[in-house]
């Protein structure tokens, strides 16, 4: 399993107010580039282009930055909960340290979303900002992207 995880390669404009923000047309471009596993159920694929196009759309509302991330980790869950046969009943953070004990996810791979579900889940429930860069927020959601397609290519073959 590959702990090469993804990195911003999106190109940011500097703007007024010392924003860091991207133009609609290089973030939908970017998040073009992130594939979706064929064999991954539509519910999957459409939790991650749903992702994608909250990407694309934080160049008009930044805050879809991190509705994106979110929503991107919303997938990986998903995928986990398929590609290991889980019910819904387990918390997304057990799931993961299953996934890491059956080798589904690698060490880094499962830290990376700890640490990612802790923060959605402050999200969610109001302890935190739901403040994330441009950048963060491209590297998590092309991150998702990748996982997800690892996962239903090691089942496939």
């Amino acid at each position: 399993m590959s702990d090469d995880l993804p990195r911003a390669e999106v190109p940011l404009d500097r703007r007024s107010a010392g924003l860091r923000t991207a133009r609609y047309d290089i973030l939908l471009a970017a998040a073009e580039r992130w594939e979706v596993s064929e064999h991954a159920p539509v519910g999957v694929q459409d939790t991650l282009r749903v992702a994608r196009a909250l990407f694309a759309h934080g160049a008009f509302v930044y805050d879809f930055f991190a509705a994106a991330s979110a929503w991107s980790l919303i997938g990986v869950e998903l995928a986990l909960r398929d590609t290991m046969q889980a019910g819904d009943r387990i918390p997304f953070a057990k799931l993961i340290a299953r996934g890491e004990r059956s080798g589904h996810l690698s060490h880094r791979e499962a830290d990376v979303l700890r640490a990612g579900a802790q923060l959605r889940n402050d999200w969610f429930h109001g302890k935190g900002p739901m403040a994330i860069t441009p950048g963060m927020a491209q590297e998590m959601v092309a991150a998702s992207h990748l996982l997800v397609a690892r996962l239903y290519e090691q089942g496939n073959r």
